[in-house]
């Protein structure tokens, strides 16, 4: 998990040299708005890049979609060709986009009381309540079950359905869906499923945590520990680099996390001497990538 992720969704006040180390990496899971500037030009709130995010989503996905059903109409004479590349594409944006329309639209269920009245946690401009917040709740709940459920739902259907293709390899399998499973041994082709489950619980169940607190942290430590002991248990992948590799990366989302807490810590104790050394930040970043 990308640290601009982590303080999007656990708030931690990292250091200004890291936060602008990683800014880079807001391109591929940063708000819409945040990562084009477009939010400088106008008043935005919390709906509109909920609105932007999910809506450019689903019309890639659409288009993506349309293309891979009607590729012998669009490209006659190779739409095998057509079809494996929209396919790859699709799975490409599922992919980027899951982890921060996840985080999104489960944020516009998390709401606080002050003074009675409940607030947006994501955006203190909106009320949950009224007219407005039922029907952007409805549509977030639609965009829930299509993307963060739908889409682990769909991958998995996927996989199982075509288990027997891995055991006597089919070209048009393996072009289309091989992103989802050829890294992985042949018992555990269903594993991509396995990480996406972790990047839901860990950018968008964490929201109902509590933003910005220990308790936040704590469960992302708790999952990290349950990767990691999956991980270590069953070793997924089938080449043995990827395996180390993955570990380093679940090493240094704990990291992170072990990290965060310590800076909640600090921020909550002045006379606290706990920092969080550039060697750290260096090392989770490196692990990461």
């Amino acid at each position: 998990m990308y640290s601009p992720s982590a303080q999007r969704v656990y708030s931690i006040p990292w250091p200004e040299f890291f936060l602008d180390a990683m800014a880079i990496l807001q391109l591929v899971l940063g708000d819409v708005l945040q990562v084009t500037g477009v939010q400088c030009l106008g008043d935005f709130t919390f709906y509109d890049g909920l609105l932007l995010l999910t809506l450019l989503t689903l019309l890639l996905s659409c288009m993506l979609l349309v293309n891979y059903l009607l590729a012998p109409l669009l490209c006659g004479s190779n739409p095998k060709y057509f079809r494996n590349i929209s396919m790859q594409g699709f799975i490409v944006l599922m992919m980027l986009a899951y982890p921060i329309v996840s985080f999104k639209t489960l944020s516009l269920f998390v709401c606080r009381d002050i003074d009675g009245v409940p607030y947006l946690e994501a955006d203190y401009k909106i009320q949950c309540q009224g007219a407005e917040y039922e029907a952007y709740k409805a549509w977030a709940g639609l965009v829930i079950a299509l993307i963060p459920v739908g889409w682990p739902t769909v991958m998995f259907i996927w996989l199982y359905r075509h288990r027997m293709d891995f055991e006597h390899p089919n070209p048009t399998v393996k072009a289309r869906l091989g992103l989802l499973y050829r890294r992985y041994k042949r018992s555990y082709y269903y594993w991509e499923v396995c990480e996406t489950v972790r990047k839901f619980l860990l950018t968008g169940i964490i929201v109902f945590c509590g933003r910005g607190t220990t308790l936040q942290l704590l469960f992302g430590q708790f999952v990290c520990f349950v990767a990691m002991g999956l991980h270590e248990s069953v070793k997924p992948f089938d080449r043995s680099v990827d395996n180390m590799l993955q570990s380093c990366s679940l090493w240094a989302t704990l990291l992170t996390m072990t990290a965060g807490i310590a800076i909640r810590a600090n921020s909550v104790s002045a006379g606290s001497q706990v920092m969080l050394s550039p060697d750290l930040c260096c090392c989770s970043t490196l692990l990461s990538l």
